[in-house]
């Protein structure tokens, strides 16, 4: 509703990791960390997918050229990329939407004066800043605006690091048994930015 009346040269649509949240039939990350899963690892990827296509569905009801950057996360570093695979396969003959699904853990994009970092965040705090800088080090001189998106930490917070703005984003999912008996407690929430190609960020 509030993209109504409003003019867009392209959308870029990113997922920052763990949307299956486990990688094994064990219920277990792909580093075999045991976590608590609401059903069969094939029933959440059949989900997944359903949500997905659902999503990017309604996106392309806007018109507008779609871009689809997959970023790993730390739980499901397979699964997640046959989820993103097939998303793509499903997309294969629709134009209106291009995909980077390579398994690239860290990538950026450049909109006018903006660079914007896209990675799941299970990395040293200190080098969340500097990955921008050091593999983007042409896209950043350009830059006016730099920031870094993460989904790790699944709760909403902003911070500076090497003159890059740090933005760890909300989830969409409940907190899971574990997160709830440590107490850790957060909105959920999907978060969307309107950029200027010369003034910058305008809204979220």
């Amino acid at each position: 509703n509030r993209a109504k009346g409003k003019t867009f040269s392209k959308i870029v649509f990113t997922t920052l990791g763990d949307i299956l949240h486990i990688d094994h039939e064990d219920n277990t990350t792909t580093k075999g960390t045991l976590q608590q899963a609401d059903g069969r690892i094939a029933k959440i990827f059949n989900c997944a997918l359903d949500l997905m296509v659902d999503t990017i569905c309604e996106l392309e009801t806007l018109g507008i050229p779609i871009e689809y950057i997959y970023c790993s996360g730390n739980h499901d570093r397979n699964t997640g990329y046959y989820l993103v695979k097939a998303l793509e396969m499903y997309f294969r003959k629709d134009t209106q939407i291009i995909f980077d699904v390579s398994p690239k853990p860290q990538k950026a994009f450049s909109y006018g004066v903006n660079l914007i970092g896209l990675c799941h965040g299970d990395m040293p705090k200190k080098n969340l800043g500097e990955w921008l800088q050091k593999s983007y080090r042409k896209e950043f001189g350009k830059s006016r605006f730099a920031e870094v998106h993460c989904g790790h930490l699944h709760s909403e917070s902003v911070k500076e690091n090497c003159g890059v703005l740090i933005k760890n984003l909300p989830a969409i999912c409940e907190n899971s048994f574990w997160e709830s008996q440590q107490g850790y407690s957060s909105e959920r929430g999907v978060m969307c930015f309107v950029w200027d190609k010369q003034k910058g960020l305008r809204e979220t």
